[in-house]
């Protein structure tokens, strides 16, 4: 069995539902961002090839078979930006988390 199913026993159960819905807003802020960013591509692509002009992108580049690869980057992009900025902004529910296990500092590392 994983070890992300038998917690600590420093943890509460409090602290657990924190590292949960920690972990549950790093995946759907993932997903959004992966809709958004394979709208983005999709879109980045239609809009070089339809309505920039000719001289500012080499053809080669606003051909139909780059729209795959248009449409992967920005879902790339999109999925990791989605999901580190939800783990930012969910950092604070583990504070308590990460003090409470923590080993006392010795004069070394402060």
């Amino acid at each position: 069995m994983s070890r992300a199913f038998t917690p600590p026993p420093t943890m509460s159960d409090e602290d657990i539902m924190n590292v949960a819905d920690v972990r549950r807003d790093v995946w759907t802020g993932g997903f959004k961002g992966l809709g958004f960013g394979l709208a983005a591509g999709f879109g980045a692509h239609y809009f070089g090839k339809t309505l920039l002009p000719r001289s500012l992108f080499p053809p080669k580049f606003v051909q139909g078979k780059y729209l795959v690869g248009w449409t992967l980057l920005g879902g790339s992009i999109g999925s990791f930006l989605g999901a580190s900025t939800a783990g930012q902004n969910s950092k604070w529910k583990m504070q308590d988390v990460y003090n409470r296990g923590a080993k006392p500092q010795t004069s070394y590392q402060e």
